[in-house]
This record gives C-alpha cells, structure tokens and sequence, in this order.
C-alpha cells in the first residue's frame, strides 16, 4: 500500500498502486505527480507528525 501527502491541503491518501490518476479524496487536487511512499513507512509518519505539530503551532496563535 502507498500514501501520497498532498501538497496543497495536507491531507493523507493511501492506495494499493501509486501508478495511476490520483486525486487527493480532501481537495481534488491531482497529487499523481507526487511520491508515492510505503504506507506506515518511518517518512511518511514524520511527515505526518510534522504536520499535525505545524498545524497546533498555528492554531494557537
């Protein structure tokens, strides 16, 4: 299984193949072009945690 994180709204998608026309199910924005990365990999739960702290930061400001 793949996840691509999308650049535009930040939100994870998962699939079984990272080959073919993906749309980010948050935004619609087509995220394709984006690496795809193994789904539970040690990246991809960093990135989310980065994420998830940048988005606290900004809510309590």
């Amino acid at each position: 299984m793949y996840c691509k994180i999308c650049p535009n709204c930040y939100g994870d998608s998962y699939s079984s193949s990272s080959h073919f026309t993906w749309i980010c199910p948050y935004c619609g924005k087509d995220i394709t072009r984006e690496q795809g990365l193994p789904a539970g990999s040690p990246l991809v739960k960093k990135i989310l945690e980065e994420i998830k702290t940048g988005q606290e930061k900004l809510i309590k400001k």
